[in-house]
């Protein structure tokens, strides 16, 4: 709740709600998938807590986004590359 409020006044920060993200997202591997592209995704690295203090709620909300990623994977063709277990796995943000 108080990152959308965080969001909702600074017009530099965007929030796309997350059955709009999935949905979009699918559409867009659809695509690809009909098209033989082959698609590579990035998934979120999760904020140290620095920037989770700047921006409450970030840290909560890339595991939402990421979960949606790791689901939309069971479903559609693509390769995850993900650099949030690579960045906790490798001694995090501050490496």
């Amino acid at each position: 709740a108080i990152r959308h409020v965080i969001i909702k006044h600074s017009p530099s920060k965007k929030y796309v709600p997350e059955d709009k993200f999935e949905k979009c997202f699918s559409k867009i591997l659809q695509k690809t998938e009909e098209k033989n592209i082959k698609t590579i995704v990035l998934n979120i690295i999760e904020p140290d807590d620095d920037l989770e203090i700047k921006s409450p709620g970030f840290k909560m909300s890339a595991k939402k986004y990421n979960n949606i990623v790791n689901n939309l994977s069971l479903h559609h063709k693509f390769s995850l590359i993900d650099l949030n277990k690579f960045i906790h796995t490798h001694g995090g943000h501050e490496n």
